[in-house]
């Protein structure tokens, strides 16, 4: 599992998440989700 941040000063900061395991991807989504607000990117 990798979670890449990307700050941006002019708005929101974006996460990239990524894994080989789709279903523990999915699970850190939803950690991260309970915890910040998410939107989908594309």
């Amino acid at each position: 599992m990798t979670i890449g941040s990307y700050p941006d000063t002019k708005q929101r900061n974006r996460l990239k998440v990524t894994g080989t395991d789709p279903e523990r991807v999915d699970a850190a989504l939803e950690w991260l989700g309970d915890r910040i607000e998410l939107e989908a990117d594309g």
